[in-house]
């Protein structure tokens, strides 16, 4: 299969003389890394290495998905041509040549393109599409993922990423486009001047701005608006929004990390610009000891996911968790909301199967409703969906444990913007109570019980890279349940890609309400469990610990068992993956 889609490549009169030179020197095995198969889009869209290849992120790849995208609309939507589709992107190298080449895609097959005139973040994008009333976006980024990488996110009309049965769809209109070289387009002036491209200006940033202004809770007096705040944006888009957002909402004791918000696809200050990565606040907390800052926070590179680290008493700082974020805000927004008359008792707080059950144990003791959603937040936008239809309840706060959270609906996608209002409100509401946000995590770990969780993520590249997850994932698929798992007494295994809860017993149950994924989940007593699942996004497996106890120390003794009790099961059966 490689060497046809090779040789299709080298035979073509689309690619430059340098192009060609670069395929006809490649040696064999990185011509099968390239070849052997054709990008296919996933449950977060298209995400790869850049380079030459049908597996690979490249104009022609981009075009091809964006090509797929106008034949999806015209399929599924009577008005999708004339709504047209808004394309946002990242700082990644070449991701401006990505969104033109999409831009141009769409614009030769008759769909209208609106493009960002300059790099944009995620959540503007999901509040573009709604504002203007669009068929769909593109996104073109590759999150948090290394420099190497780039990728294409699809949105639909509601601002929300691909559901997996549009996004099935959508692989599909794709894989009918055989021949990606083949797709021809005019210029992108040609297409600017006949109206088929617009170019989209600060308008979009002030309306989104300005909707975010609901997220105000606290009264001048209430907060000290001198809370000092480190920001870094870790070369991404953050920067473009986020000095405004604080100045709009008149916090200005406000330090960039200034050599990190500089725009810059090589990420040259990180060895991963993932705010869930904690050596990449090295820098910022540089910078927060000198200005003695009472919060950092830092954006990935789209500025979807956020991370932070607080300021103790002893004057030293801390990471915290996705987990611990969204239970501090829980908490928050329930004070804030019943404080102004606003907390609804019918609100729904919903997350997913690999997160805490710390913040839904804070919501259901207020009364809230909580719901659970598959990994990745376009479920948690379409249980969004589905509230907006239920006179009988309203959504009151969404989020992911990697980081994702989101508060308005004006953005159907995780909000780095709503998430920094809202801490950085959080944290001066507190110290002028002389609080930190420490001090506060710690009196709801008293009153709800000491959870703790911890996520490792083993990489694995190409095809060789692909097979060892298969075979970590076929261990736990063909798993007899033990009674026990280390000192944990095992209650039931959900296996989401049988469809089906077992039992140690023997006996079964049909798991509902879930799609079909490759993932395994074992539960324990007390509120203990793992997860076992391939990324939807990247080439790595992830395994997910979570547990609670009787002390936050204890926690963490008990997490190693788990780990280790994992560990050994995949070596007894041949597989070997480290620490």
């Amino acid at each position: 299969m490689w060497q046809e889609n090779y040789n299709r490549w080298l035979t073509s009169d689309c690619l430059t003389k340098e192009a060609y030179d670069q395929l006809k020197n490649m040696p064999d095995h990185e011509k099968k890394e390239r070849f052997w198969t054709s990008l296919s889009f996933g449950t977060g869209g298209l995400r790869a290495k850049m380079g030459l290849g049908t597996n690979c992120m490249n104009i022609f790849t981009v075009s091809k998905a964006a090509s797929g995208m106008a034949d999806y609309i015209f399929q599924n939507q009577k008005e999708g041509k004339e709504q047209g589709v808004a394309i946002a992107y990242d700082s990644r190298h070449h991701s401006y040549e990505f969104a033109e080449a999409a831009a141009c895609a769409l614009a030769a097959k008759g769909i209208t393109a609106y493009l960002f005139r300059d790099m944009r973040p995620t959540p503007l994008l999901s509040f573009a599409v709604r504002f203007l009333n669009l068929s769909g976006g593109i996104v073109i980024t590759a999150s948090h993922n290394p420099p190497e990488y780039n990728g294409f996110k699809a949105y639909g009309s509601d601002g929300a990423q691909f559901s997996s049965f549009a996004a099935e769809q959508l692989a599909a209109c794709i894989e009918n486009i055989k021949d990606e070289l083949l797709l021809k387009t005019d210029s992108k002036e040609e297409y600017i001047r006949t109206g088929k491209i617009l170019i989209l200006d600060d308008l979009i940033d002030h309306a989104y701005l300005q909707t975010l202004d609901a997220l105000r809770f606290c009264k001048t007096e209430e907060i000290d608006r001198n809370v000092s705040v480190v920001f870094t944006s870790l070369h991404g888009t953050a920067i473009t929004l986020f000095p405004h957002l604080m100045e709009r909402n008149g916090f200005t004791n406000i330090h960039l990390v200034k050599e990190q918000c500089v725009p810059n696809g090589d990420f040259p200050t990180v060895e991963v610009p993932n705010p869930e990565v904690k050596a990449a606040f090295s820098q910022a907390i540089l910078k927060a000891k000198k200005v003695k800052a009472d919060l950092v926070i830092a954006c990935d590179p789209d500025a979807d996911r956020l991370g932070i680290v607080v300021r103790n008493l002893q004057g030293t700082y801390e990471y915290l968790s996705g987990n611990q974020i969204a239970a501090l805000c829980v908490n928050y927004l329930i004070q804030q909301r019943r404080k102004n008359q606003i907390l609804f008792p019918n609100g729904t707080l919903i997350d997913t199967i690999v997160s805490s059950p710390f913040a839904a144990a804070i919501a259901t003791a207020h009364g809230l409703k909580h719901m659970r959603t598959p990994i990745g937040f376009k479920y948690i936008a379409e249980r969004i969906h589905v509230l907006e239809k239920d006179a009988s309840t309203q959504f009151f706060m969404g989020y992911e444990e990697s980081y994702g959270y989101l508060f308005l609906d004006v953005v159907r996608d995780k909000d780095a913007f709503q998430a920094s209002l809202i801490l950085t409100e959080m944290a001066a509401y507190y110290k002028k109570q002389n609080k930190s946000l420490l001090e506060v995590l710690q009196q709801l770990y008293e009153k709800y019980g000491y959870f703790n969780e911890e996520t490792e993520s083993i990489m694995f590249s190409g095809w060789e890279g692909m097979k060892k997850i298969e075979q970590i994932m076929a261990v736990f698929y063909a798993l007899d349940i033990p009674g026990f798992f280390g000192d944990y007494e095992v209650l039931y295994m959900e296996d989401y890609l049988e469809q089906k809860v077992k039992f140690p017993d023997g006996t079964t149950e049909i798991l509902s309400g879930f799609p079909k994924v490759p993932m395994i989940r074992l539960i324990f007593v007390h509120d203990a469990w793992l997860a076992v699942r391939p990324s939807g996004t990247e080439p790595k497996i992830k395994f997910y610990y979570g547990v609670k106890e009787a002390s936050y120390t204890k926690t963490f003794e008990k997490i190693q068992e788990l780990k280790s009790w994992l560990h050994h099961l995949l070596k007894k059966s041949g597989i070997e993956i480290g620490h």
